[in-house]
């Protein structure tokens, strides 16, 4: 109806017409919005929610290694039937499935699976000494084969909803997955993985899914690893192969948008597709036509979200536009682009892909764009007919000037270098320095237009990213082109294709050069600025975009407010977040592991671990990088006092290097810790960074700001063993004016024996270990053991202590069991009131003076 209307008023009242048009915009977003709803039919999602099952379901989306696994791939899959699994009937103490799924009832939803091997499926705390997956290949195993589109498949596992870690600032998986349509995560053993005979899916899905498998294959022939893993992601952005290393560089340098096929590698290919055809003798429509064709065909194979789909909308409307001899207006393209897309997926706006894609393109649009006008484009425009002196006449008197002693400068050089030589040297190079000035620009806008967006999203400003642009956008500029030759040549003759592959090697190898060297000298990370420094940094950006348009100094004016703006976000830390003449311990939600954070009264800072994977998982999932970082960054936390590790196991020490390396404390706190190849390795981490070791015993005590640091274990007299164990765990008790917070680690029944029994020894002198009295373990707050383990806990200990309060760090649905029952049964009996991370999400209790305030981030709580 509105769009209609707005074609019937479009000759008759244009103000009205465009109205209509945004309708149209508005009712066309808001029916794909209702689409994209996912509602179970007939089913609530409850009701599977936990439920063993046996799915027949075909993939949606193809699978590989996971990075850094080869002996695991992660896939998404569309239900065809689904039946209760044979296990769960026999589970007594699970409530039975709806009779209505017991036959395999048809019923479409869709899930991420994860698939991995049995060879490697063995628990253990102990961090692996092997790379993900040699040990299952050293156990006899290979690769498992990447399932393909449409393939058939019966898979037995429990359904979950996806969870997210319960923090502030957490990534918001959920909703990630939601976006995709994608209701369900399950996990099982490629022994319990069935393939079934048959295709379901779509023929363009299939087609697209045999050439994407060809071209890897291809690429994957012509060029070495890690060559061919960055050259999958840079031509069809197929990320999957890139090294962490390689990754970490392309990030902390500014040029990760390399890795993502977006508006440059569209704008070259396109280039180069239109610039051909015209040579080929095409008429101008019918190259553009291709060259459209072309760019909607790369998008569709990319597949590569908001940023080449946004490009491509971009080129589609700036090539319509030419063939109607329309002017260009970059901004309404701009405009065009994001309509269209929020109209297909209205949510997209709150995706950072889609921002910071956006923000990117306007501020090279709306700024770059208007300054280059008036400073490079003319005098790049002057240099054409360079020796036509009629040509002079139609330029504004400064360009024309500028020709008169460029032509001066060739004559004065004509002696010694001759007439060619010396036009080459004057005309080619004041244009590659105009070309290069133009660079510098856009690299600057582009730093400054994404400044924001990238200290809110990822924490980070890439301080040498126009430096890094300036040599690595022009070599993408020669790499691309040549790696496309050297993949479609490749189809005729492997011999073809040698030297177009050699020379995007050539400038590859550039390329990496430059982001490893220029990556390792800065990496500054942020904290998440605050509201007003987002208010601030967006005027600042709009009255950019106004001045830059105007004469005299108001352009310099705007670029250096704009500046200005993305130097604070970078430069200036908003305040921490603290409660002032309080003693705070919070548990950070990081699934079956621990983190604790200590802040005290006057702000000094503490992190007891920092979590890491348990049990048969082997990936490159980083918990200091992706769970604790970004709470303590939501925090305004840019730095730290101390962190601490209470003990080598997974789940302590797997995020350790990663906080050393993103909040460079002053020291780093370790007890008896055996020298495990992960051990040393943060010990190296922490001498290269220049953060102090060190190592603590029972009976020392030392301030941390205000509050007062009792170390209780390890015990006088403890050797750890050759491995870590649970009892190697440091134990602190940390108090101010009265109140006392116990972190008790992972120790097991006979410490908390040892130390019921009174062998917990206050210091002879402050800061050393020494003889002296027994030192007493009331406190208020317990950080319960062992994630509340039978094996910890005991009456013993939890009378001695008496807390009014503890927190269970544990993980959601983990699969041992934590807490065991028979543990908050104790704490039930001793009117202990006990928080889970498991059910509450993040924990904090604030102490001071004998009060305890509690806070906790589960859904309807406090915080």
């Amino acid at each position: 109806m509105f769009a209609f209307s707005a074609v019937y008023y479009a000759g008759r009242r244009t103000a009205v017409s465009a109205v209509l048009v945004f309708g149209a915009f508005a009712a066309g977003g808001g029916l794909c919005f209702a689409v994209r709803q996912f509602h179970l039919p007939g089913v609530r999602a409850g009701e599977l929610e936990g439920r063993e099952v046996v799915l027949t379901a075909h993939v949606i989306r193809e699978g590989g290694p996971r990075a850094g696994d080869a002996a695991a791939q992660s896939v998404d899959l569309e239900t065809e039937t689904i039946a209760l699994g044979p296990e769960a009937a026999r589970r007594a103490a699970q409530p039975a499935m709806p009779r209505r799924f017991g036959a395999g009832r048809p019923l479409v939803i869709r899930l991420r699976a994860t698939i991995y091997s049995r060879a490697r499926d063995r628990y253990s705390e102990e961090p692996p000494d092997e790379k993900p997956g040699e040990k299952y290949a050293e156990s006899g195993g290979t690769d498992m084969p990447a399932l393909q589109y449409g393939a058939r498949l019966r898979i037995a596992g429990i359904l979950r909803s996806p969870h997210n870690f319960r923090n502030p600032g957490a990534f918001d998986y959920r909703e990630y997955l939601a976006g995709r349509g994608i209701s369900f995560v399950i996990a099982a053993p490629a022994e319990e993985v069935q393939p079934l005979a048959g295709f379901a899916g779509s023929r363009a899905g299939l087609w697209r899914s045999r050439v994407r498998r060809s071209l890897l294959a291809r690429i994957h022939a012509l060029w070495p690893e890690p060559d061919s893993g960055l050259l999958s992601a840079m031509l069809i952005s197929e990320r999957s192969r890139i090294t962490p290393q390689a990754r970490l560089d392309f990030q902390r340098s500014g040029t990760y948008h390399l890795l993502v096929v977006a508006g440059l590698h569209l704008g070259i290919v396109a280039w180069f597709c239109y610039g051909a055809l015209r040579k080929l003798r095409f008429g101008e429509m019918a190259a553009a036509v291709a060259t459209i064709a072309f760019a909607c065909g790369y998008a569709w194979l990319a597949d590569d979200g908001v940023p080449i789909w946004r490009a491509t909308l971009m080129l589609s409307l700036y090539l319509v536009a030419r063939l109607l001899y329309r002017p260009h207006a970059a901004l309404n393209a701009i405009g065009g682009a994001a309509l269209l897309l929020l109209a297909l997926d209205p949510a997209a706006l709150f995706a950072p892909g889609f921002q910071l894609s956006f923000a990117a393109v306007l501020g090279i649009v709306a700024v770059a764009g208007p300054l280059l006008e008036n400073t490079a484009e003319p005098y790049l425009a002057g240099l054409r007919h360079f020796h036509s002196t009629t040509f002079d006449i139609r330029l504004p008197p400064r360009v024309a000037q500028f020709r008169l002693d460029l032509r001066l400068l060739v004559r004065a050089l004509q002696p010694i270098a001759g007439a060619w030589l010396a036009r080459l040297l004057v005309v080619r190079g004041t244009w590659l320095m105009l070309r290069a000035f133009e660079l510098v620009v856009v690299s600057l806008v582009m730093q400054f237009a994404l400044a924001l967006p990238m200290a809110w999203y990822f924490h980070r400003a890439a301080i040498l990213s126009p430096a890094a642009n300036l040599l690595a956008v022009p070599l993408a500029g020669l790499m691309l082109p040549a790696a496309f030759m050297a993949v479609l040549s490749s189809y005729a003759s492997a011999a073809l294709a040698a030297v177009p592959a050699s020379a995007a090697s050539a400038a590859l190898h550039l390329i990496t050069r430059t982001t490893g060297w220029l990556g390792g000298v800065f990496d500054v990370r942020l904290a998440t600025p605050s509201l007003r420094m987002l208010a601030a940094w967006l005027a600042a950006f709009a009255a950019a975009a106004i001045l830059v348009r105007g004469r005299r100094w108001l352009p310099a004016a705007g670029l250096a407010l704009f500046a200005l703006a993305s130097c604070f976000t970078t430069l200036v830390a908003p305040p921490m977040q603290r409660h002032p003449g309080s003693l705070e311990f919070t548990s950070i939600d990081v699934g079956q592991g621990d983190s604790l954070l200590v802040v005290s009264p006057g702000g000094r800072t503490l992190l007891v671990d920092a979590g890491g994977a348990l049990g048969p998982e082997r990936s490159e999932f980083d918990f200091g990088e992706e769970v604790v970082a970004p709470y303590l960054w939501s925090r305004g936390i840019r730095t730290l006092d101390a962190v601490a590790l209470t003990h080598a196991h997974r789940d302590h020490i797997g995020g350790m290097r990663a906080i050393l390396a993103d909040f460079h404390p002053r020291e780093l706190w370790v007890g008896a810790a055996p020298a495990t190849p992960a051990m040393r390795q943060l010990l190296a981490e922490a001498r290269r960074l220049g953060v102090a070791v060190r190592h603590l015993a029972a009976g020392m005590q030392f301030p941390l700001g205000e509050a007062t640091v009792h170390v209780l274990a390890p015990l006088p007299g403890y050797e750890p063993g050759e491995r870590a164990s649970n009892n190697d765990s440091l134990v602190l008790a940390i108090s101010h004016h009265g109140a006392t917070a116990l972190l008790a680690g992972d120790i097991e029944a006979k410490i908390e024996r040892q130390l019921a029994e009174g062998e917990a020894w206050a210091p002879a002198a402050s800061g050393s270990p020494g003889g002296g009295r027994s030192q007493s373990l009331r406190a208020d707050v317990l950080k319960i053991a062992h994630h509340g383990s039978a094996t910890s806990s005991t009456p013993e200990f939890l009378e001695r202590v008496q807390p009014r309060f503890a927190v269970i760090s544990a993980g959601f649905r983990n699969s041992f069991g934590h807490p065991r029952p028979e543990v908050l049964e104790r704490l039930e009996e001793n009117a202990i009131a006990t928080y889970r991370t498991d059910s509450c999400g993040l924990v904090s209790f604030y102490l001071n003076a004998g009060s305890v305030k509690v806070e906790t981030c589960g859904e309807g709580s406090r915080w």
